[in-house]
C-alpha cells in the first residue's frame, strides 16, 4: 500500500508526480457518486474506529470488490451505501434519494464468481448515509451535514428481499435507527443484536 509520498519514477530516477498527486486528482470531486460512495465508507470506519477501543480488522485499505465494505472489530459485517440530493451533473433541482440494495453474488479470492455462490446480502447490517445539502458550496466534509440510518440486513431481507434499489421514503417506513456520526457504532452494535 502507499501513503502518498511515492513519486513517480523512470528507471529508478524520481519525476515530478506523486501518489498524493494522482489521489488528488482523480478522487478529490467527492460529490461524484463512486467518490462519496468510498468517503461514506471511510465516514464510517472512521465512527467506528474512534468510538470503539478495539481496532477494526479491515483498516489498511478499503477492499472494492468484497461482499460487503467493513468489519466491525466484533466482526459484524457493514454495507455501506451512500445518495445525496446534490450531485456532480445535477442542475437545479435536487437529486431524488435511492440505494442500491440488490442481493448479489461474492467473488473468490481471485475475483472469480462461484458457481456455488448464491445471490443474497452478505452483510450484517446496512448504513445508509446521506449527505443532507442542499448547495455544492457546502462542505462535504462537515459531518453534522450527513444523517446516518442503521438496519439489520434481516429486515430487509424480511420486507424486500429481491428488491434491487429502495427510495428514501421506503427505506424510512422500515423504521432504520437514525443517527448523526457519532452515533454510528453504537447502532451497528445495536442492529446487530437483532440478528
Amino acid at each position: 500500500m502507499y501513503d502518498g509520498n511515492e513519486k513517480l519514477t523512470f528507471k529508478n530516477k524520481e519525476l515530478d508526480g506523486s501518489i498524493l498527486d494522482f489521489w488528488s486528482w482523480a478522487y478529490s470531486d467527492l460529490i461524484q457518486n463512486m467518490n462519496r460512495g468510498a468517503f461514506a465508507e471511510f465516514i464510517v470506519l472512521k465512527a467506528m474506529s474512534s468510538q470503539c477501543k478495539e481496532d477494526s480488522p479491515r483498516l489498511n485499505c478499503r477492499i472494492s470488490m468484497d461482499a460487503y465494505d467493513l468489519l466491525s472489530p466484533e466482526g459484524i459485517r457493514v454495507e455501506v451505501k451512500s445518495s445525496a440530493y446534490i450531485q456532480s451533473w445535477t442542475g437545479n433541482r435536487p437529486a431524488k434519494i435511492s440505494f442500491r440494495v440488490a442481493p448479489a453474488k461474492a467473488v473468490d479470492g481471485r475475483g472469480n464468481y462461484s458457481s456455488a455462490s448464491k445471490y443474497c446480502r452478505h452483510s450484517d447490517i446496512y448504513v445508509f448515509c446521506v449527505w443532507t445539502a442542499k448547495s455544492k458550496s457546502q462542505n462535504i466534509l462537515d459531518l453534522s451535514l450527513w444523517d446516518f440510518y442503521v438496519i439489520a440486513t434481516k429486515t430487509l431481507d424480511e420486507k424486500i428481499p429481491n428488491q434491487k434499489t429502495i427510495t428514501f421514503n421506503s427505506l424510512l417506513s422500515l423504521r432504520p435507527q437514525k443517527v448523526d456520526y457519532f452515533g454510528i457504532y453504537e447502532a451497528i452494535r445495536t442492529e446487530a443484536m437483532k440478528i
